[in-house]
């Protein structure tokens, strides 16, 4: 008969997910933080995170594949559509920004990215 030392394997460790690697998680980053900059920004009275908000828009309408952090290439790696993305934050991005919907607690990626 086996004798167990009391310590337990919890289904985590036995059915571990798949290691996500740190250039994935670099590039979700990147992307989270963009949404969360338009949906926090879009009506901000404050000149600087209207510029930012401004800038992050330019970035996510971009169809610029000429550097590693590009949008289109961000959701790319991700294995995300970029139209569903930009579909997602339409509200956010169309003027005017006064009129767009109260920031969610949820992020987008949640839905998309596991």
């Amino acid at each position: 008969m086996a004798h167990f030392s009391g310590e337990s394997i919890l289904p985590l460790q036995f059915f571990a997910a798949p290691a996500v690697s740190p250039e994935t998680r670099l590039l979700r980053a990147v992307l989270e933080d963009g949404l969360h900059v338009i949906r926090r920004h879009a009506a901000s009275p404050r000149l600087r995170k209207r510029r930012v908000f401004r800038e992050t828009v330019a970035w996510l309408r971009s169809d610029d594949v000429s550097w590693p952090f590009s949008f289109v290439n961000t959701c790319h790696a991700l294995g995300i559509d970029p139209d569903w993305v930009r579909s997602r934050m339409r509200p956010y991005t169309e003027e005017p920004a006064a009129a767009a919907p109260a920031p969610s607690s949820s992020v987008v990626l949640e839905r998309a990215v596991g």
